[in-house]
């Protein structure tokens, strides 16, 4: 398939704001680098967060997910290939020093390139931790481009393939990642009744609920775990068949569990019914005819914005616990959100979760 540049026609996108500000750049890339960047970003799964075209002389940056233009970039030739020397903000900047500003610029400059922003640390205690706030405020703003995916050349975003992502061969499950899925279920079923009560009527009904007892709006039985871990094991054997990229492996397990789930939350049944839907039209047996990022985005909740519940936060623990390597991590936890719940802030969400558990 002939590869060619993407064009303001290819995604929504809305007018351009009146509010700007311009901050001049100095940025300077090859001819190839150039080339590659005027070929602009088609979004194709939820953590990409950008649309991005190129029209002589600017190259237009729009969120993905509402169409907004956030910035453009003027180009021009120089004697070594070309050069970013103006971007234009359409948002209300403030900052208040320079050093800001130039945060912005590296922004730019990573999205429009395959370069990593590096939060490496060469100490311990508070540096550490910092880097990590640094790493998601990245991520959540620059999405797959703050961990070396902007326009890179021959990336294909639906698969992961790169064989340092592997879960490491024969490790065996330590006292931990058991001891984490245990507490999930147990707390799970544990607090299974008092779903949908009100504080109030959780203790006229049950006083100090203590003990597993079943019951409640679904009639759970004693020590019956809920849709949280019944989800949440289907990730994790997703992740376990197919650790490189587990997405349709998991949408295989969502929709055989989804069969006898007593309780399926509104977004993730809308969800599962487009995938269904797309199976059966495109003759699929098995989940890899499905295309969830599509099945995700077209649901009535995403649709009107309201699908940014916690029913992808619900399952994200085994992502945690599985991705030694924190970019692998935030990548798949992304993918596996948005497989439901197509909105940044679920996404945003079981990134920090997964941050926390680490």
């Amino acid at each position: 398939m002939v590869r060619r540049p993407v064009t303001s026609s290819d995604w929504q996108s809305l007018s351009v704001p009146e509010v700007h500000r311009s901050l001049a750049l100095d940025i300077r890339y090859t001819e190839s680098e150039f080339n590659e960047i005027r070929m602009g970003l088609l979004p194709l799964e939820m953590e990409d967060k950008w649309f991005i075209y190129y029209e002589e002389p600017w190259l237009y940056l729009h969120r993905s997910w509402t169409g907004i233009l956030i910035y453009k970039v003027r180009f021009e030739p120089d004697e070594k290939g070309f050069r970013a020397i103006e971007a234009v903000l359409h948002f209300k900047p403030r900052w208040r020093n320079r050093a800001e500003a130039k945060h912005i610029e590296r922004l730019i400059n990573v999205l429009l390139t395959s370069h990593a922003m590096d939060f490496s640390s060469e100490t311990s205690g508070g540096v550490a931790v910092r880097s990590e706030r640094q790493a998601l405020a990245a991520w959540s703003e620059l999405g797959r481009a703050a961990i070396g995916h902007g326009l890179r050349p021959g990336y294909d975003p639906h698969r992961l393939g790169t064989s340092t992502w592997r879960l490491e061969a024969k490790r065996k499950p330590s006292d931990r990642y058991a001891g984490g899925m245990l507490a999930l279920a147990c707390g799970d079923a544990l607090g299974a009744p008092a779903e949908f009560l009100s504080k109030e009527e959780l203790a006229a009904r049950y006083g100090k609920l203590e003990e597993m007892v079943g019951g409640g709006h679904f009639q759970w039985e004693p020590g019956e775990w809920t849709d949280d871990t019944g989800m949440t094991l289907c990730v994790a054997e997703g992740i376990l068949e197919s650790p490189d990229d587990p997405v349709a492996a998991i949408g295989e397990r969502f929709l055989t569990w989804q069969a006898t789930a007593k309780d399926v939350g509104g977004t993730i049944a809308a969800a599962l019914r487009n995938a269904e839907s797309q199976r059966k039209e495109r003759g699929g047996a098995r989940a890899e005819s499905v295309d969830w990022a599509e099945a995700s985005r077209t649901t009535e909740q995403a649709l009107a914005g309201k699908a940014a519940g916690n029913g992808s936060l619900m399952r994200t623990l085994p992502v945690a616990v599985a991705y030694p390597d924190r970019d692998a991590m935030l990548t798949v936890s992304a993918r596996v959100s948005a497989m439901t719940h197509w909105d940044p802030q679920a996404e945003l969400a079981c990134a920090i979760y997964c941050l926390w558990v680490r």
